[in-house]
């Protein structure tokens, strides 16, 4: 920041997983992506006022058929992906190339505002910190990670 300070925050997300993977049949490759797009989302909703709303949309075209996860100021998130059964593969080739899409909203705003930036990696994590960079002109070190083994999230944040 212009002042020399800095900002930290964590997150556990792997309760919720564990819940999205029983709820939506996942498998592994899709419940680490979802896991990193709500670590990532309940990190990037952090510090805004209760009723605003933080969705981000990774929208690949590979077979994962893209992430959404949607928090607020309370921290709540829930998410889903386009295709919760695919089998084993790279979390990059699952989810391909394309744009991350960013939506942030308040009640009393007019309008929401809207980011964009192209997925690079497709690791989600080092994606969503170059949309920050890009379409926010925010400089960030930005890291979310899942350990799952079958049908059991052991850890994600």
């Amino acid at each position: 920041s212009g002042d020399g300070g800095i900002k930290v925050t964590a997150c556990t997300v792997r309760n919720i997983v564990n819940d999205e993977m029983i709820m939506h049949s996942m498998t592994e490759v899709p419940a680490d992506a979802l896991g990193r797009a709500l670590a990532c989302c309940v990190l990037l909703s952090n510090g805004m006022q209760d009723e605003q709303v933080f969705q981000m949309t990774v929208d690949g075209d590979g077979p994962l058929r893209g992430v959404v996860s949607i928090s607020n100021g309370l921290g709540q998130v829930r998410g889903y992906v386009g295709n919760p059964g695919i089998g084993n593969m790279p979390l990059q080739e699952a989810v391909g190339k394309g744009v991350i899409k960013v939506v942030k909203n308040h009640p009393s705003w007019p309008n929401p505002y809207n980011g964009i930036a192209a997925i690079r990696s497709s690791d989600i994590d080092r994606d969503v910190g170059a949309y920050l960079a890009e379409s926010e002109q925010r400089s960030c070190a930005l890291a979310a990670a899942t350990s799952i083994t079958g049908i059991l999230c052991k850890a994600a944040g």
